[in-house]
């Protein structure tokens, strides 16, 4: 695989970089599908894409080197959980459920 550079980073689109930011929160193809509002096919292509565009092996890879190149921000334990397009933290979407239900500002479903 070639090495990844600034320059690969730009040819990723708005999608492509929203795709890269959900596996580096850990979010699985079916909930990527959900979030997006997309097919899991088409997941799947958006994986393969970012991963041939960043010279990436697998998510992990993708992860690391999308944070070397500046495309996935830093956080650190104090920064509140990254929240979906509703609102809710990848917990909520994970267990289909909701936690957060009765916080004020969590869009409800």
């Amino acid at each position: 695989m070639t090495r990844p550079d600034a320059a690969s980073a730009e040819l990723l689109t708005p999608r492509e970089l929203r795709f890269l930011d959900l596996i580096s929160q850990g979010f699985s193809n079916a909930m990527i599908a959900d979030v997006m509002d997309v097919s899991a096919g088409t997941v799947k292509d958006l994986a393969g894409i970012v991963y041939r565009k960043l010279g990436a092996r697998d998510r992990a890879n993708a992860t690391l080197i999308g944070t070397t190149l500046g495309l996935i921000p830093i956080t650190d334990d104090e920064t509140p959980p990254r929240l979906d397009r509703d609102g809710h933290t990848v917990a909520c979407v994970a267990a289909r459920s909701c936690p957060c239900r009765n916080k004020p500002g969590i869009a409800q479903t």
